[in-house]
């Protein structure tokens, strides 16, 4: 463990440092004067445990708990005091240091322990902050994305949704979905026999990838979405919930649609054509890319024998027309 020991007598520091010699590797002591010295050493490297003397040329042990505290170091502080000095250490516990020793007879003996406990303090203190700026990541990517994103149990009901989800279902605010959707199959899809094939494979399989299906906003509107799910299993491998993410594809499918009509009708107009259309390849007009349905009612040949044919249209004039 990396540990910084703020004590103005060289006298004292050379003690700790000989004490905690025979643990190598296992104490990594550095020091400095004052708070002034200690100060920009807390800033660019991280310590495990600081390691304070109460009385300091430019402050005290209180000093040192309120510089940790602003700068945000996550370390344990530990005070070595006087015996006179007992009541100032039990305010500087309430301050927030993690431990205090004694300048007695034993206290070297009793040092290592103290930093040890006070280590695991720290590595306590730094895990439960990582898991508080995961929870906050968390929170920031569910509060702030664009898709929508849900967890809900499998008979239907909504445990958690994010903004976006909302939104997408014209739902005023994520409570005001969770609470006003008790069935999802009736309230949520368009077709209830789509929730059941939903589940059904996401229980089968375990996820579900650009599942695509027609819902309904509070409204009344219709919608098209794709969801991508997961279940979520405890250790039994039961069932807790499902969860997943989900997008609004209307626009999508609109266009897709549309494009399949318009498509639909100029192809009906040209197979109707009384004439053959054709498209030829424009760098190389032997190369034929489509041919209508009258190509075969006109000279015999059906489209896909034509395209896939040698000379055929050579071979199809007239001699006196080549």
């Amino acid at each position: 463990m990396k540990i910084l020991y703020i004590e103005d007598d060289p006298a004292h520091v050379e003690l700790i440092y000989r004490s905690l010699k025979i643990y190598e590797p296992e104490f990594d002591l550095h020091s400095a004067a004052t708070i002034q010295e200690a100060s920009p050493l807390l800033k660019t490297t991280e310590y495990d445990v600081i390691l304070s003397d109460h009385r300091l040329p430019d402050g005290s042990g209180l000093d040192i708990i309120k510089l940790v505290r602003e700068i945000g170091i996550t370390a344990s502080i530990i005070l070595i005091t006087n015996q006179e000095d007992i009541k100032t250490a039990v305010a500087a516990l309430k301050a927030g240091a993690s431990d205090y020793v004694v300048k007695q007879s034993d206290y070297l003996h009793r040092l290592p322990v103290v930093l040890r406990n006070a280590f695991s303090q720290t590595q306590i203190a730094r895990q439960k902050l990582a898991l508080r700026e995961s929870e906050n990541r968390y929170r920031n990517i569910f509060t702030n994305a664009a898709e929508g994103i849900f967890q809900s149990t499998s008979d239907g009901k909504f445990l958690s949704v994010n903004p976006a989800m909302a939104r997408i279902y014209g739902y005023d605010s994520p409570d005001d979905m969770i609470a006003s959707i008790t069935n999802i199959s009736k309230q949520i899809y368009l077709n209830a026999e789509s929730r059941t094939r939903f589940v059904e494979e996401l229980i089968s399989k375990g996820s579900i990838v650009k599942f695509e299906t027609q819902d309904l906003r509070k409204d009344g509107s219709v919608i098209w979405t794709s969801l991508n799910a997961r279940t979520v299993k405890n250790e039994k491998g039961e069932i807790l919930y499902f969860e997943g993410f989900l997008s609004d594809i209307t626009e999508q499918k609109n266009a897709e649609m549309a494009m399949e009509a318009s498509e639909n009708k100029y192809k009906t107009l040209v197979e109707r054509f009384p004439g053959v259309v054709f498209l030829d390849d424009f760098h190389d007009d032997s190369i034929s890319r489509y041919m209508s349905p009258r190509l075969k009612d006109v000279i015999g040949y059906t489209p896909e024998e034509w395209v896939s044919g040698d000379k055929l249209w050579e071979n199809s004039l007239h001699p006196d027309d080549r």
